[in-house]
């Protein structure tokens, strides 16, 4: 997969030119095996040499350290949570795919892909659209901000928000996990996956990158675009998308929401306070008419 100067564009916006990541290549037949990858060049590099017989996953976070990520013991949570730099969410909605696992588990590859992509086509993945919408338009109503929406070519869309750099918190993933509760609350939503969400459990596809199952592309698509026109989009390689006005978007009023949620979490954890009995809906909206 070459990548022209748009799509360095898009690299540079989701993870810099340097940084330290975890990338994950491969498929559901071979396995996949993990890499530490540093620079975008060395990423671009490693997909040249997988692309198209593989798939590509890399870690939502850059870690602020010159280790090898692979030497760390997953089981070491302290590590990557002291050394992952959040700034950014991922609001990942996911719907089951049990049935298709069991329908296409006696076909053959090209019978598989034939299922996949017409299950796709009637409109598997268009409940998880109506409610990437339904999200996108409480985080733009609420905190004046558009979400970067994209679609991983199979069973996934996710909409990034990107963080403050200046924003401190105490305790950042249990702060996360309870504004993804109370988003997924305020627009009832059902697909909304936010149960894992430790530095060393988040890996993403790679925009640009095709899915063995659906040959489908990974792309950023219009969130005014209908679930046929998002379908369309991912079958074909070329970055067509407009994306510009996502860039450099921050939100004065998100990053005072997480940090006085995060004050209160960390307050009440010092006191042994059981955290999840605070109220959040009446601390958020006390933080929306300050």
């Amino acid at each position: 997969m070459q990548l022209d100067d748009r799509w360095y564009e898009l690299y540079t916006l989701l993870y810099g030119n340097t940084f330290n990541r975890i990338l994950t290549i491969g498929n559901k037949k071979d396995g996949f095996i993990n890499h530490n990858v540093r620079s975008l060049d060395q990423l671009q590099q490693e997909i040249d040499k997988h692309y198209p017989h593989k798939e590509f996953y890399i870690s939502l976070y850059d870690y602020k350290t010159d280790t090898n990520l692979l030497k760390w013991d997953k089981l070491e949570k302290d590590k990557f949570e002291k050394y992952s730099i959040k700034d950014r969410m991922v609001f990942r909605f996911r719907d089951d795919t049990t049935i298709i696992q069991e329908e296409t588990a006696e076909l053959n590859e090209i019978q598989t892909y034939m299922f996949i992509r017409r299950s796709i086509n009637l409109g598997q993945d268009k409940k998880m659209l109506k409610e990437v919408k339904t999200v996108y338009e409480a985080i733009e109503s609420l905190f004046q901000i558009k979400a970067l929406p994209v679609y991983n070519g199979y069973n996934e869309f996710c909409l990034y928000i990107f963080l403050d750099e200046e924003m401190q918190l105490e305790n950042p993933s249990i702060t996360l996990y309870y504004f993804y509760k109370f988003m997924e609350d305020y627009c009832d939503t059902k697909l909304l996956k936010y149960e894992k969400i430790e530095p060393f459990s988040q890996i993403i596809t790679i925009p640009g990158t095709q899915n063995n199952s659906s040959r489908l592309y990974s792309k950023v698509f219009d969130i005014e675009d209908s679930y046929p026109d998002v379908i369309e989009n991912a079958s074909r390689k070329e970055l067509l998308n407009d994306y510009e006005v996502y860039q450099n978007q921050r939100s004065p009023s998100l990053t005072t929401l997480l940090e006085t949620m995060d004050k209160e979490i960390t307050k009440r954890l010092s006191d042994h306070t059981d955290v999840k009995s605070f109220n959040l809906n009446e601390l958020f909206h006390e933080n929306r008419m300050s």
